[in-house]
């Protein structure tokens, strides 16, 4: 795990531009994203993430959990941990220690000069063992980031595998830990026979209180769509409901990732992890199975605008690759084959840029060509007149034994017969 100069970060922040290197080492610190908002403060840990990231941008994660939570109090804890050098692959090392120590009375030098009183709890950690010669220590301000909810500290750190200490930086987040292994996909591919030329596929986008109109012009067609959920966004004012969701699952409309914030670009690694990770994270909790990712469009640049075959190889896509079956980017084909030839299948188009006459036109080379296809829309892209009438189009090829509609995940494993 030897690299130019290993960055700590546990679960928390990276680099924020895919095609730069992380920041010299003389660069502030990333702030946390606080809110004046009531949050429970959780009272334990029951695991910390680590990643690690070296200037040329590859990634390390470290967890660490333990019989006894680590209670946020001033005092000790160590934890049994494992390291992924891959992150869609099996541990790079096993045997591993990570201990904790939080104080409470330390001081920075600034407030020190100004008002003597002490900023906060500090955590320091050292992650050791393993009879590999790695180690590191670190030390940081732990706080609660209040977008995400969980505790989060950042700071310097220092690391030596086999050679002079180096300076890095760390991120260290609590109870968000990634999939010990990587999802297997527990639908076989081929197990959906279908009978037509084409497949189509639908999506809803942003889980909004307007999708209902769309849930229903759905059911009475008799078509099915996934929901892409931000999953923090459930429940809120202007935003789809459990109910809405509860009863999409029931009716055949699989509930997927669509982050957790959807928020603007993830300004580095962690971020991207806790967006990720957390969502499905989310949604289980909710009684929701995401198999499917699809990055929010309000992410527009660096390593998680996956708009390029560049993007999904390295740490981003291969932690995807570990919490979800596919991913749904701006990066794939516009059409696939039936069977799809791998883990993902077509990018989706956006609905509301065609019209009745230029939908049938692609339906029509969809079913020439044997494809699958995938299309996308918004709440507040088309009036419920203009979503009904192209959907009454799609309908209309499913009835004349055309095109097959299925959610994104289903026809992943379709086959024609």
């Amino acid at each position: 795990m030897r690299a130019a100069r290993l960055v700590l970060i546990a679960l928390g922040a990276v680099a924020c531009n895919s095609d730069a290197p992380l920041a010299t080492r003389h660069a502030p610190l990333p702030r946390i994203g606080l809110r004046r908002s009531k949050v429970e403060v959780p009272s334990a840990v029951s695991s910390w993430t680590l990643v690690l990231a070296d200037t040329a941008g590859r990634i390390w994660i470290a967890q660490a959990t333990a019989s006894t939570p680590d209670t946020i109090a001033t005092g000790t804890w160590a934890g049994s941990a494992a390291l992924w050098s891959r992150l869609d692959s099996a541990p790079a090392a096993r045997n591993l220690t990570l201990h904790t120590s939080i104080a409470t009375t330390i001081t920075s030098v600034l407030d020190s000069m100004t008002t003597g009183e002490p900023f906060g709890p500090v955590v320091t950690w050292e992650l050791d063992g393993g009879g590999a010669g790695w180690s590191a220590t670190g030390a940081g301000r732990l706080a609660i980031d209040m977008r995400h909810r969980t505790w989060r500290a950042t700071g310097w750190a220092t690391e030596a595998v086999g050679g002079a200490p180096e300076r890095v930086r760390f991120d260290l987040i609590a109870d968000t830990p990634m999939p010990l292994d990587p999802i297997v996909d527990p639908t076989p591919r081929g197990s959906v026979v279908i009978h037509t030329p084409a497949i189509v596929s639908l999506r809803i986008d942003d889980c909004m209180a307007a999708d209902r109109v769309a849930f229903a012009l759905l059911q009475r067609l008799g078509l099915t769509a996934e929901m892409a959920v931000p999953s923090r966004r459930v429940n809120r004012r202007g935003h789809c409901s459990q109910q809405l969701l509860d009863e999409m699952i029931a009716a055949g409309d699989p509930v997927e990732s669509h982050s957790r914030l959807h928020w603007r670009t993830p300004a580095t690694f962690g971020d991207f992890y806790l967006e990720a990770v957390g969502s499905a994270q989310d949604l289980r909790r909710r009684g929701f199975e995401p198999f499917v990712f699809i990055p929010p469009g309000t992410w527009r640049s660096g390593p998680t605008l996956m708009d390029g075959p560049g993007k999904l190889v390295g740490p981003y896509a291969e932690l995807l690759r570990r919490v979800y079956v596919s991913t749904e980017c701006y990066a794939l084909p516009a059409a696939v084959s039936i069977p799809a030839p791998g883990r993902d299948g077509p990018v989706s188009w956006a609905l509301k840029g065609r019209t009745v006459a230029t939908l049938a036109e692609r339906l029509r080379v969809a079913v020439t060509d044997s494809q699958w296809i995938n299309f996308m829309w918004h709440a507040w892209d088309m009036t419920p007149e203009e979503l009904e009438s192209k959907l009454q189009v799609i309908a209309a090829f499913r009835d004349s034994g055309l095109v097959t509609v299925l959610p994104y995940y289903v026809a992943l494993h379709a086959v024609r017969q």
